[in-house]
């Protein structure tokens, strides 16, 4: 979780021009388990002006969804948008979407 923080960090920050608002919305099943610690990206991203946003899916995890709140999730407006598992992941994904559009 923390590289993908670290890569989407990076490439939103070479956006010309620069985007009005930088979201990463992470959808995972699992917890962080390489690279450095996920607070640390987590910190660096939104030091940046980055909201990250969560879509744990609890099928293999059932509290992953607490950890996705304590460790991964930060910025103006973020939010955690637990997924049951990988067969109502689109429509969680469709919701999330209807919301922030909305």
């Amino acid at each position: 979780i923390s590289g993908v923080i670290d890569f989407c960090h990076d490439h939103l920050l070479r956006v010309a021009p620069p985007a009005a608002r930088r979201v990463i919305d992470i959808v995972a099943d699992g917890r962080n388990n390489d690279g450095r610690p996920v607070q640390a990206a987590r910190d660096a991203a939104v030091a940046a002006g980055i909201t990250i946003n969560g879509l744990p899916v609890l099928e293999n995890d059932p509290l992953l969804d607490d950890y996705f709140e304590r460790e991964v999730v930060g910025g103006p407006a973020c939010f955690v948008l637990a997924v049951r598992d990988t067969a109502t992941l689109m429509d969680a994904i469709r919701r999330k979407l209807l919301a922030e559009i909305a």
